[in-house]
């Protein structure tokens, strides 16, 4: 943690205020860390968003995740000082950074009791305005030593991945390790090869896998790998991550369950729930979000119904599923998340959250000609052949954002937007909420039971 006195924080956050603006533009696109605009769900989403379209063509995908050795703590002032000076940066200002990163003392409490002060040769302040960018800085010129592949960058979490058809891409793949690990030893950051590892996306049953090294050291393969807190699978389903989260939810529902056992009222225990449990299911889950596999579906719907039933407590006796949601007002699992999906959507729409690629990379308008016969829909639902396109966020949303009113997506402000949404779903969950089915934009035929999308049943 970086102490300051109050000035010096001052004029840290003024000098923060001048630096971003300038560096914006330089910093390499694919770096989702510290920036407005950008976050761990802009990268995950982007990145599986090319690998999935690979799958979709039945390629495979090798993705290398790299990690740094203490990274923040790792980073040279004089090397970094240089590279501001590249960035356009002069005296004095580069003598005030240089000053800024030198000179700086540590020392460890525990208990009341001191270590020694010593000196710290290196790393940028961590908790500080500055250290952030100016690691993002430190590392900026990491991609450029790379020619074939793509590498994906959250602060220090990166990601190197490649479609792989033949001997001759996993060769290229190979080369740009080699050059990242060059870069690496230029700059006195260095891999851990034994925490890097290998994760081949394909959905063969049998795949070769190649060994890929760091350093002369294998890259461990594996067929799972948490990436930004997310559960990845070599087949990209998303049944671990969701197993993973519901079990982290049944432990906070009973930690809740213990603490507000001699609570009278549900207001204390909501609020712990929405606070607590419901935020492991709002974290990225535009990436996860369970739209199809009906499995996965009521996994995340058994742990508001559990909630439900203990924050009412003996009132829930004789309510149904909705009922209780109505008296709570809170809208159900896969309402929420589809509220979720819009709301990012709309930020997307209106320029809130920054997309490397432009946004017609990702959607497609619904020409003239085509709206008539589209019932005003305002983007195309783009072809796939796999139901994991398929059901992927910027596909899905298509069918999303076409069937809410027109006055909810004209609306004029993000807050606009929430309201009118929120309105929409409640009014959903009045009249046509099925709580045993638990699909959405769907007409079941009462008959046959049938799943049509937007049209009646011809049976």
């Amino acid at each position: 943690m970086s102490l300051l006195p109050v000035i010096s924080k001052v004029q840290e956050r003024y000098v923060a205020s001048r630096l971003v603006p300038h560096v914006k533009k330089i910093l390499y696109p694919f770096q989702h860390g510290f920036q407005k605009g950008k976050s761990c769900v802009t990268q995950l989403i982007e990145v599986f968003y090319d690998i999935g379209h690979a799958l979709d063509r039945k390629l495979e995908s090798d993705i290398i995740y790299l990690d740094f050795s203490e990274a923040f703590d790792s980073v040279c002032p004089a090397k970094l000082v240089l590279k501001l000076k590249t960035f356009g940066i002069d005296d004095p200002l580069l003598a005030w950074f240089y000053s800024y990163l030198t000179g700086r003392r540590q020392r460890v409490v525990i208990n009341g009791t001191f270590s020694n002060w010593t000196g710290v040769g290196s790393g940028v302040p961590q908790e500080s305005l500055q250290g952030p960018i100016l690691f993002l800085l430190f590392v900026n010129d990491m991609p450029n030593v790379i020619n074939s592949a793509t590498l994906a960058m959250f602060a220090d979490d990166s990601k190197c991945y490649r479609i792989i058809n033949d001997d001759a891409d996993f060769a290229k793949l190979q080369q740009d390790l080699v050059s990242l690990t060059t870069w690496s030893l230029s700059n006195e950051l260095y891999f851990q090869p034994t925490k890097c590892s290998n994760l081949r996306i394909s959905r063969k049953r049998i795949s070769s896998y190649r060994s890929y090294s760091i350093n002369g050291i294998d890259v461990e393969v594996v067929s799972t790998e948490k990436d930004l807190g997310v559960v990845i699978v070599n087949d990209t389903s998303w049944k671990d991550h969701i197993l993973m989260i519901v079990a982290k939810a049944n432990r906070l529902l009973g930690f809740i369950r213990r603490s507000c056992a001699g609570i009278v009222g549900s207001v204390p225990p909501l609020r712990l729930y929405c606070s607590l449990v419901c935020s492991h299911f709002c974290y990225c889950s535009q990436l996860w979000a369970p739209q199809s596999v009906i499995s996965n579906l009521f996994l995340v719907k058994n742990v508001q119904k559990r909630a439900t039933r203990f924050i009412l407590k003996r009132n829930s006796s004789n309510l149904s599923y909705e009922d209780r949601l109505i008296k709570l007002k809170l809208l159900p699992l896969n309402y929420w998340l589809e509220y979720l999906d819009l709301v990012f959507f709309f930020k997307c729409l209106h320029g809130h959250i920054d997309l490397t690629c432009s946004f017609n990379y990702y959607f497609s308008f619904v020409t003239s000609q085509m709206r008539q016969a589209c019932s005003g829909l305002n983007f195309k639902i783009n072809k796939n052949h796999t139901s994991t396109f398929r059901d992927f966020y910027f596909n899905r949303i298509a069918n999303l954002w076409n069937n809410i009113p027109n006055n909810v997506r004209q609306a004029e402000s993000i807050d606009s937007f929430k309201r009118k949404l929120k309105s929409f779903y409640f009014k959903r969950l009045f009249n046509v909420f099925d709580g045993d089915y638990f699909l959405t934009f769907k007409i079941i035929c009462p008959k046959c039971r049938r799943v049509n999308t937007l049209v009646a049943c011809t049976c």
